[in-house]
Order: structure tokens, then C-alpha cells, then sequence
């Protein structure tokens, strides 16, 4: 027996070589690949059908073999709803009997005047409101759009045309305290005459234009009679065409009564009060434009 160590095998390198293979990532399924058995009941839940509507789209999607069908299906359907090629039932050139049978299934009246409106309560469809839909419904009819879609959007203009008056109303609040500050300040003392003068000037006018006038709006929306510059124009008109109407307001005869009370302080003028007496003196020179201005203007 040899007393020699025996000879060891040298240790295997721990570290892998370069060219080790390396096993491949495993490839993740398709997922429709393994769509559960359940996948219709799923998706019927998942979209919130419940009860008979969910009963009904279970036997539709029952003609479906599986989830890449359905997809095919959902998007040839919306390329045919983009294109037109799906219709609303309706033949091409339908006769007469055909359209005014789908009208009438529909809830489409025979002709566009016949469109029976459900309004919300508060609502009033007034005759000038009817003057500015009517060309709507006839393109609404030609259009086969339900009684239904019809009333939505009538009650849906008639509360737009309710903010715009509410709207309208606030404004001409608020334009008529500015109009209002306006003119106290350029008028002054004369501001309660020249008003009264114009509302006399405005009375003048026939009935069935007064309202209209009083009314009357300017291009931006604000009322005529809220603009300083339009109650400044007017007030001067009034006082040309009656030029006593500052001396003797509400006179029924202005050229008697600025006549009889230039009388009675000239009959003043011989008494040594007169000379003290500025106001009068004052309002005589008032009496003596109004009369001179009454006469140019005759």
C-alpha cells in the first residue's frame, strides 16, 4: 500500500461561461385564449345590465363564440354607424303608406304643425316663441325627429329665452341707477323738470306706438331710455317744442299762463320792493325767454 496522498480533482468553477444557455422568459398567455367559461355573465355584469336586461343581452351574446368575435362585431358596427350604411329602419325610397306608418310608430306627426309638445311646468310656448320655431319643427319633421326630442328642445329654448330676460332685467337695473347719476349730476336742479318734460313728450304719442317707443332697445341691448345721450336729446326736443314747459309745467294754455303771470309782476315793477326782490326779478327774465321762445317757435 502506497503512503502517497491521492490525487484530488480540482474544484468545479462556480463562476457560468459566457455562452451558458439561459432558459427563454416564459410568453404570457393570451388572455381571451383562457376566457373563463363565465366571460357573457361577466360582461353583462361588468356593464350593469341587471334583471330582464341583463336576461336579454345574455341570449345575445350567447350567439357570440367568443371574446375576438365580439370585438370583430362591436367594431364593424360602429364603422357601418359612421358610414350610414345602418339606417333607422326605414326602406330607401319609402312610399307613402311606408313613411307615414314609421311616423307614426316613431311618434313623428304626419306634418310638422301637429307636433304635440310636453312643456315643464312654468313653461309658456307665447306666439312670438311659436313664430321663431316653426321653421324649426318643419326641419325637425323633415328629419323624422320624435315628439319627445321635440318638447326637450323647446323646453330647453324657453329656459334659455328665461335667463335672457332675467338677464336682461338685472342690467337694465343696474344701467338705469348709472343713467340715473348721470344726469343729476349734469342737469342739476332742472334733472326732476327735464325728466317730467320728456315723459309729457313721450304721453304725446299715439297708444299704439307708446309702448313700443318707451320700450325700445338700442343695437348693444340696452333700453333707449337708459342711455344719458338719448334722455339728453329728448329733454332738449321737449323744450324746443314747448318752451314754457320749464317756467309753467302742466299749464293747459303755457302761452296764457306765462302771459297772465308776466302781468302781475310787471304790475310790481312801480313798488320800491321790486328792486329788492331778486327772485322775482329772477323768474320774470324766465317768463320773458319762455314768451320770446314760444314766438320764434309759432
Amino acid at each position: 500500500m502506497s503512503d502517497a496522498a491521492p490525487e484530488l480533482a480540482p474544484a468545479p468553477d462556480a463562476t457560468p461561461t459566457p455562452d451558458a444557455a439561459v432558459p427563454d422568459a416564459a410568453v404570457p398567455a393570451n388572455y381571451f385564449a383562457d376566457a373563463p367559461d363565465t366571460w357573457r355573465s361577466d360582461l353583462i355584469s361588468a356593464a350593469g345590465f341587471e334583471g330582464d336586461d341583463a336576461t336579454k343581452r345574455a341570449g345575445q351574446l350567447e350567439r357570440v363564440l367568443d371574446p375576438g368575435t365580439l370585438a370583430k362585431n362591436y367594431f364593424s358596427a360602429q364603422d357601418r354607424i359612421r358610414t350610414g350604411e345602418i339606417s333607422n329602419g326605414l326602406p330607401e325610397n319609402p312610399t307613402d303608406e311606408q313613411m307615414a306608418d314609421w311616423r307614426t310608430a316613431n311618434d313623428v306627426p304626419a306634418v310638422a304643425a301637429d307636433y304635440k309638445l310636453t312643456l315643464e311646468d312654468g313653461l309658456v310656448l307665447g306666439e312670438e316663441d311659436g313664430a321663431i320655431l316653426t321653421p324649426v319643427f318643419e326641419v325637425a319633421h323633415k328629419r323624422n325627429l320624435p315628439a319627445a326630442a321635440m318638447s326637450d328642445m323647446t323646453n330647453a329654448f324657453l329656459k334659455a329665452r328665461e335667463i335672457e330676460a332675467h338677464k336682461m332685467q338685472q342690467q337694465d337695473g343696474v344701467d338705469t341707477q348709472q343713467t340715473t347719476r348721470m344726469l343729476k349730476d349734469s342737469w342739476g336742479a332742472d334733472y326732476d323738470t327735464n325728466i317730467n318734460m320728456v315723459q309729457g313728450l313721450l304721453a304725446n304719442l299715439p297708444e299704439t306706438v307708446r309702448a313700443d317707443v318707451e320700450g325700445a332697445r338700442m343695437a348693444d341691448g340696452t333700453g333707449m331710455f337708459n342711455s344719458p345721450e338719448v334722455m339728453v336729446f329728448f329733454a332738449d326736443m321737449a323744450r324746443k317744442l314747448n318752451p314754457a314747459g320749464t317756467v309753467v309745467p302742466n299749464a293747459n294754455n303755457p302761452v296764457q299762463a306765462v302771459s297772465d303771470e308776466i302781468g302781475k309782476l310787471e304790475a310790481r315793477m312801480g313798488h320800491n320792493e321790486w328792486f329788492k326782490d331778486q327772485a322775482a326779478q329772477q323768474r320774470l327774465q324766465q317768463l320773458y325767454t319762455a314768451r320770446d321762445a314760444m314766438k320764434a317757435g309759432a
